[in-house]
């Protein structure tokens, strides 16, 4: 999954909003106690595309399974 996902390429939001809510959600998940970034997820701007992302994998235990790990990144603020 992890070498699938940094082979993914970067892929532009739909506006500036919802970029700020995924990079920030992203950074929310991976602060959360346990949770380990295997491929981090963050901003990839480029040339024609300033708002594109490239996704990222998180592991953590299903033990520890949070619930907001189960939401999504991006989205309505």
């Amino acid at each position: 999954m992890v070498v699938a996902a940094a082979q993914a390429p970067a892929a532009p939001m739909r506006d500036p909003r919802m970029r700020a809510a995924f990079l920030e959600g992203v950074r929310e998940h991976a602060a959360l106690p346990e949770v380990e970034a295997l491929l981090a997820a963050g901003a990839a701007p480029a040339d024609g595309a300033p708002l594109a992302v490239r996704p990222g994998v998180l592991a953590v235990a299903a033990a520890r399974l949070a619930d907001l790990l189960l939401e999504e990144c991006f989205g309505e603020p």
